[in-house]
């Protein structure tokens, strides 16, 4: 068992087994330390899903960041091309040019 409260699954020495993936999705097992039915048992697993949570956060506001981010780069270039060939008739504007 280590400092997390983590043990390796099978004998000593044995190899890790590859995880469980079911439609892209990861099974992720755990066992905990307490008696299920303890009162410590029924904190822990509150403070668990807080950590998953925060964890699905920090990984989600980076992505969604930098996809509105090209988003709002792509709409910019779309207007600017939009108004630069139908309403002012710029002729440099021409992608053949």
């Amino acid at each position: 068992m280590t400092d997390e409260g983590f043990a390796p699954v099978g004998p000593p020495g044995s190899p890790t087994p590859e995880p469980t993936v079911v439609n892209g999705q990861v099974l992720l097992q755990s066992t905990l330390t307490d008696a299920a039915d303890s009162k410590a048992a029924q904190q822990t697993v509150p403070q668990l899903r807080e950590i998953f949570a925060a964890a699905q956060d920090e990984l989600q506001a980076p992505v969604l960041l930098v996809a509105t981010t090209v988003l709002s780069f792509g709409t910019a270039l779309g207007v600017a091309a939009l108004m630069f060939n139908h309403v002012f008739h710029f002729p440099g504007a021409d992608p053949a040019v």
